[in-house]
């Protein structure tokens, strides 16, 4: 199979976060903005002694390019230069760029073309962030299209002071912490800054969601709140794949193994935003949940009295747990049989992957289906199946509607042998509000507590069971117990 290129050569570790390729269109690696600004493109040939200078104007602009309109068209063998006529001095310098495409003239003496930054030094970089992300006129324009569909006044203002205060007043901290993290390297108090940063405006998002109440426009402001921070925060791997979804889904398995990993893998202001996100009470909750799983799995297999034992893991990803439990695994007069499905095929392929060579009474089968094909097909998929001792999902009840999550309760508790378990774990709205993963990467999951999941189990429409609810370490997961009676 084809590894990913971000993978670390020991096969006990796991890939760090990649671009991957999106099922919808990828996301650009920095946002275009708009502005109309003067600029001016050198070229050189020293060989042939040829030189222009030709003038223009700036379509859009983002960190990572610029598309121009010129007066004159470009000869692509020459050295190219831009500058830009702006107040900011490091771009007023000639900065190199690449010839990425041509337009077809559409207008007498003027020409469209793509052009791509090479070498940016430190400072242009930081008047470019300057220029693009704390531009009062670009912070006005996200105000103003969110107001636009306010009708009441005292949201309005609540909006407004949100993004032109709070939200410019943490932009401006960023730039100064990226400033010095170029300067010194990152440092814990570094480190620190940023985490105090982030935790003073989810506060303020908090609030600001609080009063708001409409979920359209909700959206809508958290949108743009990504628009602006996308500069400083995305240039974390892992925050930005979080939000990019490059799987087309939250929370894919190279994620998933980053967290559990848990080392940061950026540079500059995105190893400090690594740090951050890995340290967030979800990330430590998920590294818990997969050591629980991990005792859950040991224990039951090792007091089973059965010579044969059938574990079936519902939309397993990489099968980390799985991985690490067969570590120390010491049963060895047991059969145990895992089936892992997963509708991630590369998801699968890892998994497989970093098993290794298995022991002798192991046997892992990789599945690729969507088990939420299962509702509609109940009959097929149950003798597809057949009866399991152990039925776990650790990581999919969250993103389930209550109607979907009840059929499949009802679906795979049904295919339970004698004494059989069903185990579903689930995020504790009561113990964690998952600002972080909302705001900053359009990560939500499904609200529920304790008595809302016992509840729909009850609504399920099984029957003969005993259910148990545990959590992890840090209280914020609930382990889901089903056993038939």
């Amino acid at each position: 199979m084809e590894i990913p290129v971000w993978l670390v050569p020991d096969r006990r570790k796991s890939p760090a976060v990649r671009g991957g390729k999106r099922k919808s269109p990828e996301r650009r690696s920095s946002p275009r903005f708009v502005l109309h600004l003067p600029v001016k493109v050198r070229g050189e040939n020293l060989r042939k002694n040829v030189l222009m200078n030709i003038k223009g104007k700036i379509v859009n602009l983002s960190e990572s390019g610029v598309d121009v309109i010129l007066e004159n068209s470009l000869n692509a063998t020459q050295e190219l230069f831009l500058n830009i006529e702006s107040t900011l001095d490091p771009l007023n310098r000639d900065m190199p760029v690449e010839l990425i495409w041509a337009a077809p003239k559409k207008r007498v003496r003027q020409f469209l073309y793509g052009l791509k930054f090479l070498k940016l030094n430190a400072e242009q970089l930081f008047a470019f962030r300057r220029l693009l992300y704390l531009n009062d006129n670009f912070i006005m324009e996200q105000v103003d299209r969110i107001i636009s569909m306010v009708s009441e006044s005292a949201i309005a203002e609540k909006v407004r002071r949100f993004f032109i205060n709070d939200l410019k007043n943490y932009l401006e901290q960023l730039a100064a912490v990226e400033k010095k993290i170029y300067q010194k390297g990152p440092t814990k108090t570094g480190q620190i800054k940023l985490d105090k940063l982030n935790d003073e405006i989810l506060r303020d998002a908090d609030e600001l969601e609080g009063i708001v109440g409409s979920s359209v426009i909700l959206r809508e402001i958290k949108r743009r709140f990504r628009l602006l921070v996308g500069g400083f925060a995305y240039q974390s791997l892992i925050v930005k794949r979080a939000n990019d979804k490059p799987l087309g889904y939250p929370g894919d398995y190279e994620l998933l193994e980053a967290i559990y990993n848990n080392r940061p893998i950026s540079e500059k202001i995105g190893y400090y935003f690594d740090q951050s996100f890995l340290g967030n009470n979800y990330a430590v909750a998920v590294r818990n949940r997969n050591d629980k799983m991990k005792v859950i799995l040991r224990h039951f297999i090792s007091s089973s009295s059965s010579p044969e034992v059938k574990i079936l893991n519902l939309a397993c990803g990489s099968c980390r747990e799985i991985k690490e439990l067969l570590s120390f695994l010491t049963v060895r007069k047991k059969i145990i049989i895992f089936e892992c499905v997963d509708q991630d095929e590369k998801a699968l392929e890892f998994a497989k992957w970093s098993m290794g060579k298995l022991p002798g009474n192991i046997k892992i089968k990789f599945s690729k289906y969507n088990i939420l094909e299962v509702v509609n097909k109940p009959l097929y998929y149950s003798g597809l199946i057949g009866k399991q001792d152990l039925i776990y999902s650790i990581g999919l009840a969250d993103y389930l509607p209550d109607r979907i999550l009840k059929k499949l309760i009802h679906f795979y508790f049904g295919l339970l042998g004698s004494r059989g378990r069903l185990i579903i774990t689930h995020k504790d709205i009561d113990k964690y509000k998952p600002l972080d993963p909302d705001w900053f990467c359009d990560w939500t999951f499904i609200p529920r507590n304790r008595e809302k999941l016992i509840s729909l189990v009850k609504e399920s429409g099984i029957d003969n069971f005993s259910i148990d609810v545990d959590c992890d370490d840090s209280q914020i997961i609930l382990f889901v117990s089903l056993w038939k009676r």
